[in-house]
């Protein structure tokens, strides 16, 4: 802990070392904004071509987003079940 606080005086003494500490903590900052928003633009592109397949096939479209969120984790349910019963059939073999 001594070393810790031995750190955070000296970046604190020294106004170049303030300043380094200022651009690594805005880079990691940026860094973590950018991967956020990559993660959000893949959820709504997921979510855009969800709806778009509930169009073309002529299923009815969720009303909100709490039936939508339903839908798609009863489709991730049975999906799931599937692959489970696949894994148990490959293993059988």
């Amino acid at each position: 802990m001594e070393i810790l606080n031995e750190l955070y005086q000296t970046i604190l003494s020294n106004p170049l070392y303030i300043g380094i500490a200022v651009v690594l903590a805005g880079l990691v900052f940026f860094g973590v904004v950018k991967k956020l928003f990559k993660l959000l633009l893949i959820v709504v592109a997921l979510i855009v071509v969800y709806l778009l397949y509930l169009h073309f096939t002529g299923q009815t479209l969720p009303k909100n987003a709490e039936e939508l969120i339903d839908n798609v984790k009863s489709k991730t349910e049975s999906v799931i079940e599937k692959t489970e019963e696949l894994k148990e059939n490959l293993e059988k073999k």
